[in-house]
């Protein structure tokens, strides 16, 4: 009889499968740490970039209203606008991270930072190219600003949304009350024990054979 030999399998697999990573994998994987330490974290960057953004924006405003050709009042308004958004997103989102983390408000938060990112990247394409208007490059740099912030917004957006569990208010255990806690019993309250007891057949019934009196 003739035996054939199998080729083994490696247990390792291909080397290259085994060391590839996905980049998201890469980039939560520093975080799992402290993920709601990470989401603070990427929120504070984001504070710091929006009171910025909201200062350049008051000096964009500004400088078009003093061109010489008096400006664009729409340009005005679309700077002063985005930098007032920025306010009212950090107050807001300041609140819902810190004091009321439930469901509802980290989602609405969530889809509300992408929506500002969004229109940070069009006040970026609508700012780059006006320094003809306004020639002390304000508004070159205003649009370089809402760039990186809508860049910071969406990485933000990422981390929250992938962390967002970590950051809900857990649920209010009900306590009871002083009375049960003590084993009292609570005035117009009935009981399991107050209702008639009835035997059912043949419990109650000794080995001797009387019946106990229940």
């Amino acid at each position: 009889m003739s035996t054939t030999s199998t080729p083994s399998m490696s247990p390792l697999g291909s080397p290259l499968g085994s060391t590839k990573q996905s980049p998201f994998r890469i980039f939560f994987g520093c975080c799992e740490r402290d993920p709601k330490g990470a989401v603070h974290k990427a929120w504070g960057i984001a504070l710091v970039f929006m009171a910025v953004l909201f200062v350049v924006s008051c000096f964009v405003v500004v400088s078009i209203e003093t061109s010489v050709d008096g400006g664009s009042n729409a340009l005005s308004f679309a700077a002063l606008w985005t930098g007032l958004v920025q306010i009212i997103m950090a107050v807001l989102g300041t609140f819902v991270l810190k004091r009321f983390p439930t469901s509802f408000s980290v989602g609405f938060f969530l889809g509300l930072v992408v929506v500002v990112a969004q229109q940070n990247l069009i006040m970026c394409a609508t700012f780059l190219d006006i320094d003809a208007v306004n020639s002390d490059g304000t508004s070159h740099l205003f649009s370089m600003l809402c760039l990186t912030l809508s860049f910071i917004h969406f990485v933000f957006a990422l981390v929250l949304g992938h962390f967002r569990h970590h950051i809900l208010l857990a649920p209010v255990d009900v306590k009871p009350s002083g009375n049960r806690e003590r084993g009292e019993r609570e005035p117009g309250r009935a009981y399991d024990d107050d209702q008639p007891y009835y035997a059912h057949d043949g419990e109650g019934i000794d080995d001797d054979g009387p019946m106990r009196q229940v």
